[in-house]
């Protein structure tokens, strides 16, 4: 009988139900009052616990944007406003009147996972206070303590006192090795750093600049040392400080809500078995025999309707039902499966869409439902991801190689040597190759030649004078033809990379031309382990006519500099010899009138003696 009902359709049972619905109908009405009016009740408490829980999940939202950008805010470090304090104080003020209310209630009155709750959520707002007033002590950029280091720094940076510049740039390297890494033993290397610096000052000849320079370095030290503890307090890391307290509170939270959710479910699935069962009693009671019949299909399609109708509407509040369970083969349960396998599908698409939102752009569309409409556009989606990121990773890093360059050239060196040993040192470090040197192209009777002004292996310069004629070796060959040369398989012969581990011969070389207007100026070397990617060549390749023209500037600069000294030279030289043309002269003009002076003696003593012959 059992099973004749399950496989009739859903017109033939509801015939088969309606003369049993008639006769009960009185009974029931009242009956359904009051199971409507208890099921409703649960319903609201369920939307408040829901609405609860998007509070929670939005101040919790709130919490990580302030932890991870808020605070760096010009308002906030300015003014102390914020839009993510702002969001997380109405959230949680939201949150603790709809708990406050759910209180109110005869059943939570006394039930501990919401007591735990409204003792947790004060005690995440004071920690959240208390972080917000580290923050502002702490300040970011020129703002707080660390607008206050930053001025300590450029104090002993500017200071006049001559000390080591390597110093200094090493307590900077360590100093941002803590802001990056958050690790404390780049504090422990700062203060030791510090220490022997200051050590060092002391031992110098005392001066009021050397006091001076004594005194800002201990308040660098201070002002750092003060930073760091303010960072510990907050936490260096997601799991400790006051952000482990916050992520442990909501964790708590958001567990007690769903302890409450689950509850408040239970119980209205409870009433809803109550309601379903005594209807079956009554129509055991009322109608033996065919309104037995009647009760129970009755029941077979108000379960399958109420199932569909609480899961469907789970689901368009933003929760995923448990699946349906058939009975049957009517439309109502053939309705079932295919709702069952439409949740699977958007389960699916929806997982797949998170770890994309997590940043896991690797992750794997189940084979299963991969063919899908959806499924199609989520992975073209994923694909259009994974290289956009990768093109903004290579602009990004493009873009602050080409800053980081301009900045080297920026720095007015007199030395050509010097500047070429700061544009050598840039490229290698951030290219990440192992070993480079810097020519400069010279031409002499209209024979090209290359002189190395500058050479840089692992971290240190070597000075090292090479003159390389044109077709002499591979930089020679790239004198003559000014081409870009790139080597994947080097000779044996070729240099050798070098490091306290032993010597290897490098897996990828590059001999890049400097050019700037037609004309080579010089020639940058470079050689690795491991060959470079394409987009590292071509920023190689599109600086290269800045390092050509800088080196180009210098160059004419240092001949321009060295002709005004030799025509200085010449002139200094011509006015001497004017000067003795001019004594000369006078002398001569002397000698001349001595000269006219004797001849007028000689020529009156002989008319004398002329005029006593006669």
């Amino acid at each position: 009988m059992k099973g004749w009902i399950l496989k009739l359709k859903l017109r033939a049972k509801l015939l088969l139900a309606f003369s049993a619905v008639l006769f009960l109908s009185v009974l029931m009405m009242l009956f359904a009052w009051r199971t409507i009016y208890t099921i409703n009740s649960y319903q609201t408490l369920s939307a408040t616990i829901d609405d609860v829980q998007i509070d929670i999940l939005k101040l919790d939202l709130a919490s990580k944007d302030f932890l991870a950008d808020g605070y760096k805010q010009t308002d906030f470090q300015e003014k102390s406003k914020s839009k993510s304090v702002d969001s997380f104080r109405a959230h949680w003020s939201g949150a603790w009147k709809k708990l406050q209310m759910i209180q109110t209630q005869h059943s939570f009155q006394s039930n501990e996972t919401l007591l735990k709750v409204l003792r947790t959520l004060p005690r995440l707002d004071s920690q959240f206070v208390k972080i917000i007033s580290l923050y502002q002590t702490r300040g970011f950029k020129d703002f707080g303590l660390e607008g206050q280091l930053r001025k300590a720094i450029h104090s002993v940076e500017n200071s006049s006192f001559p000390y080591d510049k390597a110093d200094m740039l090493m307590l900077r390297r360590h100093e941002k090795d803590f802001f990056l890494r958050r690790d404390l033993k780049y504090q422990a290397e700062f203060n030791k750093k510090e220490e022997s610096f200051a050590s060092w000052i002391q031992n110098q000849q005392a001066s009021e600049e050397r006091s001076k320079i004594a005194q800002e370095l201990s308040e660098y030290r201070r002002l750092f040392n003060q930073v760091v503890e303010i960072d510990q307090a907050i936490g260096l890391q997601e799991d400790d400080g006051i952000k482990k307290g916050i992520h442990d509170d909501l964790a708590v939270i958001h567990q007690c809500m769903e302890t409450l959710n689950a509850f408040v479910q239970t119980k209205s699935k409870s009433e809803k078995d109550k309601a379903i069962f005594t209807f079956f009693i009554l129509f055991l009671v009322q109608l033996v025999g065919g309104v037995a019949l009647a009760s129970f299909a009755s029941r077979r399609i108000t379960r399958s309707a109420i199932e569909l109708r609480d899961a469907m509407k789970k689901f368009a509040e933003g929760i995923f039902p448990d699946k349906l369970v058939p009975y049957g083969s009517d439309e109502t349960e053939e309705t079932k499966i295919a709702f069952n396998h439409l949740l699977e599908r958007i389960r699916a698409a929806l997982e797949f869409s998170q770890r994309l939102g997590d940043g896991n752009l690797q992750a794997q569309y189940p084979d299963t439902y991969r063919e899908d409409i959806l499924a199609q556009s989520l992975i073209k989606m994923q694909a259009a991801l994974t290289e956009a990121t990768e093109k903004q990773r290579i602009i990004n890093w493009t873009n602050y190689g080409a800053a980081q360059l301009n900045e080297v050239l920026k720095d007015n060196h007199d030395r050509i040597q010097t500047l070429g040993d700061n544009i050598l040192k840039m490229i290698v470090q951030y290219v990440g190759m192992n070993q480079g040197a810097l020519y400069l192209a010279e031409q002499t009777e209209g024979n090209w030649h290359a002189e190395r002004i500058s050479s840089y292996a692992y971290g240190k310069k070597r000075f090292v004078n090479e003159r390389v004629e044109a077709g002499q070796g591979i930089v020679g060959q790239c004198l003559m033809e000014k081409e870009l040369i790139l080597l994947t398989e080097v000779p044996p012969n070729y240099i050798r990379i070098t490091s306290g581990l032993g010597e290897a011969v490098p897996q990828f070389v590059m001999i890049l031309p400097l050019v700037f207007r037609d004309e080579l100026v010089g020639i940058l070397e470079l050689a690795s382990l491991s060959k470079i990617p394409d987009y590292q060549i071509d920023f190689l390749k599109k600086i290269a006519e800045n390092i050509g023209s800088i080196l180009f500037n210098k160059k004419l600069n240092s001949e321009t500099t060295r002709l005004l000294a030799e025509a200085r030279e010449q002139a200094q030289q011509l006015s001497v010899q004017e000067e003795e043309i001019r004594q000369n002269a006078e002398e001569m003009q002397a000698i001349q009138e001595q000269l006219t002076r004797e001849v007028k003696i000689l020529e009156a003593e002989n008319s004398g003696l002329k005029m006593m012959v006669k």
